[in-house]
């Protein structure tokens, strides 16, 4: 664990009046205007003119001078705060960061880009530059025994702890989705943010039966904590689902957790150290981008294509960081809806297998296919005990359950669990004989096989709306399935700048560096048609085209305006 000591007496010199003159952003430049403005700051910071310990304007001050939107100025801090720049301390603002604390922070692990809207070529594809990590001590990751747990459990204590004193400073938080909308979405808006599933398709007559079954016949027990690894009818029939969809697994090697992000951050932190590298597709879920980064992982992007996570640079990633994991939604990906292609999983198991790296594989819409075949698991294909398998099932019935279930080699149980019982001890035993109840059903699997056709209309309406309406001003990837598309934006525009006039145009979307590693998917946004009917979805992309082409004019005509003669100057 990284720790920050607050060297400064406490005490920060006021913020220099002409500061805020210097920031004022180049509006005709191409690069996003978050980034000017972070880029400013760290050129005052490295001049010597913002000294450390400096209070920064608040995110509503720096907005208004500069007159750009709340979640721009939000943004260019996050920015300097990734940077290591800056450190943002809740009720008092941020502060210029003190030199000692930024002290190997700042290193990108990758630049790789998103697909291009559909065209992604071996062109496109961006190359692995070599960029200088710290060197990490050489560990075997054991994967057969029932020896000590991995390296992840008993990680000796570094020389910062025990240096830390009582005025230390946090390290600053990663970004998330918190903060994204500055207040609550309005009931006119249409929220193509969001990743929710339409509750039009929850299975509510058997939720009853379930709920009434579980009072009358175990009220009390439903009640109480339940066992570490999870309420064990609950586990029988998963390890039943799981088989009967192609997975192999065993009862006893499955464990009940809260949700696939906590599924996620439990196997993360069983395999890995903080400081450590994972490889993830680029782009990835943010909610276990999140939790990645929440441990002080270090996360490298592979992009995808239409067939998915390019391995081969996976390969060449994998050689020169030598990462600890590999995290991976390979069916359905999430937000590209995309599929490994078979040929690829293969290569990615072999990779996996020949450098001893292990795959945590996440789930979380495996049913929800528009190929017309039931999409597939890695784990199913895993014969050599290296891939963690974590399947949520929030999209298949309520997200209020919180409920996923992970499945691992059984050498790596007794380890996942002593990690567990620290992060998430007890999922609700409530949840869990609910969920058990409603697999019982024998209309369970029609429910589950219904899903596809029921969620392929809305796909339908979203991508017939981007063909009719968005004509050149999007591109975007085809999903094979799962709840979103992945959309890229005409040159020069950044979503992350645009959320904000999309959202008084009564629409809203996810920008698309919450998805990408090193953040910098400006060009891209992510539209989830799960929870918008096909009339909210067609009036909702209508809203955003005409922010888009609103943005393009001005663009134009910027580029077009006459230059100045002072300017020529």
């Amino acid at each position: 664990m990284k720790v920050y000591r607050n060297t400064s007496s406490g005490r920060s010199p006021q913020t220099p009046t002409a500061l805020l003159g210097r920031l004022v952003p180049n509006r005709e430049g191409r690069e996003p205007i978050y980034r000017q403005i972070a880029a400013r700051v760290q050129a005052e910071i490295e001049a010597g003119r913002l000294a450390p310990g400096t209070r920064l304007p608040s995110t509503r001050e720096l907005a208004g001078a500069l007159g750009v939107n709340l979640i721009t100025a939000v943004s260019a801090y996050r920015e300097l705060i990734r940077l290591g720049l800056a450190s943002g301390q809740v009720g008092r603002g941020t502060f210029v960061m003190v030199p000692e604390t930024r002290a190997g922070r700042g290193v990108s692990p990758a630049d790789p880009r998103g697909p291009g809207g559909g065209q992604a070529t071996e062109d496109a594809a961006p190359r692995a530059e070599p960029v200088a990590l710290p060197p990490a001590a050489s560990r075997d990751y054991p994967t057969a025994g029932p020896g000590a747990p991995p390296h992840a459990i008993a990680a000796p204590p570094t020389p910062e702890v025990q240096e830390l004193a009582p005025g230390w400073e946090p390290p600053p938080l990663p970004q998330s989705r918190v903060g994204m909308f500055p207040k609550p979405l309005g009931k006119g808006i249409i929220a193509l943010s969001s990743g929710l599933p339409s509750a039009d398709f929850f299975p509510m007559a058997a939720f009853r039966r379930a709920l009434e079954a579980v009072l009358r016949r175990d009220v009390n027990a439903a009640l109480q904590y339940h066992a570490l690894e999870g309420h064990g009818p609950l586990r029988e029939a998963a390890a039943a689902y799981f088989v009967h969809r192609g997975t192999q697994v065993r009862a006893e090697n499955l464990l009940v957790c809260s949700g696939a992000v906590t599924g996620v951050h439990i196997a993360a932190r069983f395999l890995t150290r903080p400081g450590d590298v994972v490889l993830t597709e680029n782009p990835t879920y943010c909610g276990s981008l999140s939790a990645l980064e929440n441990l002080g992982l270090r996360v490298a992007g592979v992009p995808v294509d239409q067939e998915g996570m390019r391995v081969d640079i996976a390969e060449r990633l994998v050689q020169q960081y030598r990462p600890k994991a590999i995290y991976t939604i390979p069916t359905y990906n999430n937000p590209t809806g995309v599929c490994l292609s078979l040929e690829r999983r293969r290569a990615l198991l072999a990779l996996s297998q020949r450098e001893a790296i292990p795959i945590i594989e996440e789930d979380y819409a495996n049913e929800i296919g528009f190929g017309g075949q039931p999409g597939g698991t890695l784990k199913a294909m895993d014969v050599t005990g290296q891939v963690i398998y974590v399947k949520g099932f929030s999209k298949l019935l309520f997200p209020a359950l919180r409920l996923a279930v992970m499945a691992a080699p059984a050498p790596m149980i007794r380890g996942l669990l002593i990690v567990k019982e620290g992060i998430d001890p007890y999922s609700s035993g409530l949840s869990q004989r609910l969920l058990h109840e409603l697999m019982r059903e024998p209309a369970f699997p029609r429910y589950v096989e219904s899903l596809a056709g029921k969620y392929r209309l809305r796909y339908e309406a979203l991508c017939r709306a981007l063909g009719e309406v968005a004509g050149r001003e999007l591109t975007w990837l085809r999903p094979e399935g799962g709840l979103h598309v992945w959309v890229r934006l005409p040159g020069g525009l950044n979503s992350q700048d645009l959320l904000a006039e999309a959202i008084e145009a009564g629409v809203s979307f996810g920008p698309g560096y919450l998805f990408v590693p090193d953040r910098k998917g400006g060009e891209f946004l992510r539209l989830s048609f799960g929870n918008a009917s096909p009339e909210q979805i067609r009036a909702g992309v209508a809203r955003l085209v005409k922010v888009v082409r609103r943005d393009l004019g001005r663009q134009r005509r910027r580029a077009a305006a006459p230059v100045s003669a002072s300017m020529a100057l």
